[in-house]
């Protein structure tokens, strides 16, 4: 590394030099290394955590994305809403909090008493309902905590399991009405 700081040694009549030294080679091989750890870690063990699954939920319902939605719901809870259509038609969350979601905090899972199962208590900042009123006049925001459960599938992904999530206190923030664009 001094070698580049200093500009290295001429010898008279040569060039200088461009072979890396051992100092050199052991630092880029460990940061190729720190590089390939980050990726295998974020594609491998991250993107397949129930705390990567409820971001993906939460961030449908902030789009108002009910086909995301439908897609991270439990088995169990597609019983109960057998297409996709009912889930947009009867679940408030399905376009209910469509941006209205601008932030949220999770804490790590805990495991839950049901095998394959976690709890995450999430902290989510709702503002009021944007009915009737104009962009500049958004309303106040309500910090929410909800208790949301998740179970994995059969092929080991993580769902939410929203007949078993405490959502109450979510939902006593009024929702858009159905068929509302906001």
């Amino acid at each position: 590394m001094a070698r580049i700081v200093s500009g290295g040694l001429r010898r008279d009549g040569e060039a200088y030099s461009s072979r890396m030294g051992l100092s050199e080679f052991v630092i880029l091989v460990c940061l190729i290394g720190a590089i390939a750890w980050g990726v295998n870690y974020y594609f491998n063990v991250y993107r397949k955590s129930p705390t990567y699954a409820l971001k993906v939920f939460l961030g449908a319902i902030e789009a108002g994305r009910s086909d995301e939605q439908y897609d991270m719901l439990s088995d169990y809870d597609k019983m109960y809403y057998p297409t996709e259509k009912q889930y947009e038609n009867s679940c408030p969350l399905a376009h209910g909090y469509t941006e209205r979601l601008p932030n949220f905090d999770l804490a790590p899972p805990k495991p839950a008493s049901t095998p394959n199962t976690v709890q995450i208590d999430a902290t989510l900042y709702v503002t009021s309902s944007m009915a009737h009123e104009a962009l500049y006049q958004a309303g106040k925001t309500h910090t929410v905590h909800v208790l949301f459960r998740l179970i994995q599938d059969r092929n080991g992904h993580w769902k939410v399991w929203l007949q078993k999530s405490d959502l109450t206190n979510l939902l006593q923030i009024t929702p858009n009405p159905p068929g509302s664009n906001f």
